[in-house]
């Protein structure tokens, strides 16, 4: 399994690598619903993430609201939470997994949360948003599986901040065959500052 937690600027090459791991059997977790979207050049790869990820993005996320075009931090409110749809990753049916702060691109928002269309009519929908819309998609590509986070969960909080996500990413570990627990995770972060 990989963890992609940002990857909005990709080389090509570095994509073909990751795409060719996953069409061979791979899982990868991306963070990033933004991912493969540049290259190092500033050139739209857009394609690259639709065909790797099943889906494209629509802008920063609302409450209940399209906003297309929309800067995050413009007055909209933000979705606080992703709702799992069924039991899965050792959560309950409709387990919430809070959404915490995220500073990329000098916005600070809930979980730098974007709003996504299915690229792949096949995708599976793991997880949404309280209005319904998704936020966490299974895309299957070749032999291997691709499961996009709309809402970064790899925020530094995570560590620090009592809320479901680490028992979720434990048993999503868990569901794949990945050890967890290991002794190099047995350490203690402390409080960030506000």
């Amino acid at each position: 399994m990989v963890y992609l937690p940002l990857a909005k600027y990709m080389t090509p090459a570095a994509a073909k690598s990751i795409e060719d791991y996953v069409r061979d059997g791979g899982v990868l977790v991306c963070g990033d619903a933004e991912a493969f979207g540049s290259d190092l050049a500033g050139n739209d790869t857009s394609a690259t993430r639709e065909r790797i990820l099943g889906i494209k993005t629509l802008g920063p996320k609302s409450k209940g609201v399209h906003s297309e075009g929309g800067k995050a931090g413009s007055g909209a409110e933000m979705p606080d939470r992703i709702v799992l749809k069924s039991a899965c990753w050792g959560l309950p049916a409709e387990a919430s997994l809070r959404l915490f702060s995220l500073k990329v691109d000098d916005l600070v928002t809930p979980g730098h949360a974007r709003e996504i269309a299915l690229t792949d009519a096949k995708a599976e929908i793991l997880g949404t948003y309280p209005d319904g819309s998704p936020a966490i998609v299974l895309h299957k590509l070749g032999k291997g599986r691709v499961i996009t986070f709309a809402a970064n969960p790899f925020a530094p909080q995570v560590t620090v901040d009592k809320s479901a996500w680490p028992e979720a990413i434990k048993g999503l570990q868990q569901s794949l065959g990945c050890k967890v627990d290991q002794p190099i995770w047995r350490f203690a972060l402390p409080a960030p500052k506000p």
